[in-house]
């Protein structure tokens, strides 16, 4: 009102305005441009124009074209912003129709300079993903239900048109992967993506994360887990240059390389320090001893059609079983899915030496798993082995050399058979 009136004619010249009005009017200004900002900031951030059913329903045609599984979207809009397109409640469908769907997404934010379609060179700027959960399940006949996303060899020649994309976030995120052969699960929660093109490199390069996740494998107790990772891509592999992991009872390093094109494809490379105490309770939860000490594994997993392999060494300075101990135990692993062995192991043994080979077969469901235990002993000092088992009112003399060979079907210890010698050499001149 006070400016209407001022810029009202009286008659009269007009007097100068004081310092004091000139100031309060320059606020007024700057405080309204600053409320008209924020108000064009809150409408163009928030309104969107729905693109309607009919290109949505083209959008669905052609991505389940592409995947090969039926993709469907809750709504498809385009922001008030050019080139900023928003799709919410994005449903990717499992391996068969009654199965649960490969991806769910709450929204997917694209963000497209329009303009660059115009020069044959179309530029993704950013793609965020938000409130989201991938499905991964494994079935008997190596049937699984990843999605074929990559399409063979590229046509040979110039290519008509490129797509680049800048980069690709997808935070508040859960991955699943459930074998339903062996069984096994892998439960990644609060798993957060970061994928950006680096022009100083010419690739793809990214991290991923996450907290709180949960293995289970077949009957044994869940453990928890969390990772840390930076990745680049090569073409269709995925090259894991590290990969922090953190689960119960261990603290892997590991680098590998997933090919998505021929999905489960995935090789590993592990070095692990493992605490044996912690392991004994995941994996021997129901068996009635202790273990103890702590070791280091160094080798490979590999996940292939039809399987997977868990191969390599580990060491110990000492390891225990309830009270006996074991110093320089060393040996190797083979972890398949159908069995599990350990075999070439050796350790000391009380002023002697010893070998072993455990063996686990086989597993399956319906199946009755079947444990072999192979042991050899030389020279084991019975001064130093009867101070130990504190027998009372004798001690023995001499050396002792041997062998046992014992089976027992899984969790039936008291069903165990087996044989076994001994051959004990008296003290010189006794």
């Amino acid at each position: 009102t006070s400016m209407a009136e001022d810029l009202q004619p009286t008659g009269e010249p007009a007097e100068p305005s004081p310092p004091r009005r000139r100031s309060r009017r320059k606020l007024l200004v700057r405080v309204g441009a600053i409320l008209l900002g924020i108000v064009i900031g809150v409408l163009v951030s928030v309104f969107a124009v729905d693109l309607g059913p009919g290109l949505r329903a083209r959008a669905e045609r052609e991505g389940s074209k592409y995947l090969d599984r039926p993709l469907t979207i809750g709504r498809l809009s385009a922001r008030l912003i050019p080139g900023v397109f928003v799709v919410e409640d994005v449903r990717i469908g499992g391996l068969e129709p009654s199965h649960r769907p490969f991806l769910t997404a709450k929204t997917i934010t694209v963000r497209v300079p329009w303009w660059t379609v115009l020069t044959r060179k179309l530029t993704v700027e950013s793609v965020d993903m938000t409130d989201w959960h991938m499905l991964v399940e494994a079935f008997p006949n190596n049937r699984h239900s990843f999605p074929r996303f990559t399409r063979g060899t590229q046509q040979p020649g110039p290519r008509r048109f490129t797509t680049t994309l800048k980069s690709l976030t997808a935070s508040r995120g859960q991955f699943t992967y459930e074998d339903h052969v062996t069984p096994w699960t892998t439960v990644a929660r609060d798993l957060n993506l970061a994928l950006y093109r680096s022009f100083a490199t010419s690739d793809y390069r990214g991290r991923a994360s996450f907290s709180n996740g949960t293995i289970r494998i077949q009957s044994y107790e869940p453990f928890r887990a969390d990772m840390q990772s930076r990745f680049r891509l090569d073409g269709s592999l995925v090259r894991f240059e590290r990969i922090d992991l953190v689960s119960d009872g261990a603290r892997s390093t590991m680098d590998g390389t997933v090919d998505m094109a021929r999905w489960p494809q995935q090789t590993y490379n592990i070095r692990s320090a493992i605490d044996f105490a912690r392991q004994k309770e995941i994996f021997f939860h129901r068996d009635r001893f202790t273990a103890s000490g702590h070791g280091d594994f160094r080798g490979t997993f590999r996940m292939f059609p039809g399987g997977r392999e868990l191969k390599g060494s580990f060491t110990s300075p000492v390891a225990g079983v309830n009270e006996w101990r074991f110093p320089k135990l060393r040996g190797d692993v083979l972890w398949l899915r159908d069995r599990l062995e350990v075999t070439n192991a050796t350790s000391e043994v009380y002023g002697g030496t010893a070998s072993f080979d455990y063996r686990l077969a086989p597993f399956g469901k319906g199946v009755p798993t079947l444990t072999t235990w192979e042991v050899a002993y030389k020279d084991v000092d019975l001064v130093r082995l009867t101070d130990f088992l504190e027998t009372e009112g004798i001690r023995l003399a001499g050396r002792a050399s041997g062998r046992n060979h014992l089976t027992w079907p899984l969790g039936g210890w008291a069903r165990k058979q087996g044989r076994g010698e001994a051959i004990v050499s008296a003290p010189p001149g006794v």
